[in-house]
């Protein structure tokens, strides 16, 4: 158990091998959490992150780490704003261990006169980084809010 909560499982902290086992040392994995923050914080394009990572926290991080990296994984992140769903699910796709696995991120920029077409152009560059290339495929997370649902058909697309 992780500080008298409910247990947590990853596949990240072991460096021999990559295979989901309990959290037993608690401690590590927020070392290692904030290891990674930053390391993001220091990466030139991406937006610096200003996060305290406590027991909840980390917990949420494992979890989306987890279902992100399943096959054709997805999670829907209900929150109010300001809770940290962008902010986690960033660090979460930045955990990886190897560089060679961290995920691409994407999120809609939504400007005025945003439509249907900027939208579908939009998802198609995306598919076009995330597909097959070759032997590299390139895991993807992308972040899509309420906020971005411009027109009801964005929805119909996803």
């Amino acid at each position: 158990m992780t500080d008298g909560k409910e247990p947590i499982y990853i596949d990240f902290l072991n460096e021999s091998m990559q295979v989901y086992e309990e959290v037993t040392n608690f401690p590590k994995l927020r070392e290692y959490l904030n290891e990674k923050l930053v390391s993001y914080n220091t990466m030139p394009k991406l937006i610096s992150m200003d996060l305290v990572l406590f027991g909840d926290a980390i917990t949420h991080i494992a979890k989306i780490y987890r279902i992100i990296n399943l096959k054709r994984g997805h999670c829907f992140l209900v929150g109010v704003g300001g809770s940290g769903r962008h902010s986690l699910t960033r660090l979460a796709a930045y955990a990886a261990p190897d560089p060679s696995n961290i995920m691409n991120v994407f999120q809609l920029e939504i400007k005025k006169g945003f439509n249907l077409k900027d939208f579908r152009d939009f998802l198609k560059g995306m598919y076009e980084v995330s597909a097959f290339r070759g032997r590299d495929k390139l895991k993807t997370v992308f972040i899509f809010s309420d906020n971005d649902v411009v027109q009801e058909s964005f929805l119909e697309d996803i």
